[in-house]
């Protein structure tokens, strides 16, 4: 596994008793081994603050079993994202954090340099998750409430297609001609909100792969805001 953690989610609901996932997908999660035991962190759609789990035998099939720890155990919705830690000595718990970042970029942080920073970065204690925008320089993730007030995220460029996936809340698009871009991608650990573009040159985007709500033209330096409903899986634009 690489030092990006990965995502899945459950496709069923479970209670705060429950030590059994059924997951839609297993890949990247591996059974106990002298390695250790892998994490997972669920979160319910909407919400900032889920719960830190551990595998604790082999997936059969689509179900993983769990352990839990006795306090701040939740109930969890079908369709709860389910982020997976890669095995790693560079976080504290098993790929995850019980801390902010707090250097100016990944040198210093934990010890870690950026070519085994474990990304996005999730405080399990906070749910706060942390992003590596321009320069390497930590800036607020996923799930934070209220308004982005974070640094940006790095440059991506617009092409005929699906939008590269975004790389914080708030973040510049560059382009070249004016490409139709037929979709935007949901980041690893997003359980709700919005993210902001800010167009470096004009782009238009469609309905294509069906998860953008109605069609538009991005305006040149016009910061253009996509709201995602997570019921309906659609990003709804603040112009078009």
């Amino acid at each position: 596994m690489s030092n990006q953690i990965t995502q899945t989610t459950l496709s069923g609901s479970i209670t705060q008793t429950a030590t059994m996932l059924n997951l839609a997908s297993v890949t990247n999660i591996v059974a106990p081994s002298n390695q250790g035991m892998q994490k997972l962190y669920v979160i319910n759609l909407g919400t900032m603050k889920g719960e830190l789990m551990t595998v604790s035998g082999a997936p059969n099939g689509t179900q993983v079993p769990v352990t839990r720890l006795d306090q701040e155990k939740q109930s969890f919705y079908t369709g709860a994202i389910v982020l997976i830690a890669p095995f790693s000595s560079n976080a504290p718990i098993g790929g995850f954090y019980d801390s902010n970042p707090w250097g100016a970029n990944v040198t210093g942080n934990q010890g870690q340099s950026a070519n085994t920073v474990i990304a996005p970065w999730l405080n399990v204690v906070t749910g706060e998750q942390w992003v590596l925008g321009l320069d390497n320089i930590w800036v607020r993730g996923w799930n934070w409430p209220g308004a982005n007030t974070g640094g940006i995220g790095t440059v991506v460029t617009a092409v005929a297609g699906v939008l590269p996936t975004p790389t914080a809340p708030l973040f510049h698009v560059a382009a070249s001609g004016t490409p139709a871009v037929t979709g935007i991608p949901v980041p690893t650990g997003f359980a709700g909100g919005s993210i902001t573009i800010i167009p470096d040159a004009a782009f238009t985007w469609t309905t294509g792969d069906g998860s953008i709500a109605v069609g538009g033209t991005a305006v040149q330096y016009r910061a253009l805001t996509f709201t995602r409903d997570m019921i309906s899986a659609l990003w709804y634009p603040s112009y078009v």
